[in-house]
């Protein structure tokens, strides 16, 4: 027996449950804490990248060269998804590898993280309008 009244036995099985709860507990928080975390620089660059151009009133020189504001926003969208998609598989990567969101495939988490990043990209142009300067 040890100082604490538990025999050989127990100490095994003692260990066995707390790995097993500290490997679900570190991935519950990777996955609900550290997903999103990777895309605050994302969100912090989208951010920024819009409220520059306002202050450099570069939307309105391109709107006066006669390019639709349809064309501008969809441009915009586009070159943000394709970037946060790379962002995805690499995180759809890190995960699969690493034994995150268990029971989802490789397509299943880049999915899910490339919707996530979208509608971020869609809140974030709505955020944005809010600020007046980039510093």
């Amino acid at each position: 027996d040890d100082r604490f009244g538990r025999g050989r036995e127990d100490d095994s099985l003692y260990m066995k449950v707390e790995k097993e709860v500290l490997d679900v507990s570190l991935n519950s928080y990777l996955e609900q804490v550290g997903v999103p975390i990777a895309f605050l620089q994302l969100q912090w660059s989208l951010i920024t990248l819009v409220v520059m151009e306002r202050e450099n009133r570069v939307k309105e020189m391109m709107l006066m060269m006669g390019l639709k504001e349809a064309a501008y926003w969809s441009s915009m969208f586009a070159t943000e998804a394709l970037g946060s998609a790379v962002l995805c598989f690499l995180l759809a990567l890190a995960s699969h590898g690493g034994g995150l969101f268990y029971g989802g495939g490789l397509a299943d988490v880049f999915s899910l993280l490339f919707l996530y990043s979208l509608a971020s990209i869609s809140f974030l142009y709505f955020v944005a309008s809010f600020f007046k300067s980039a510093h």
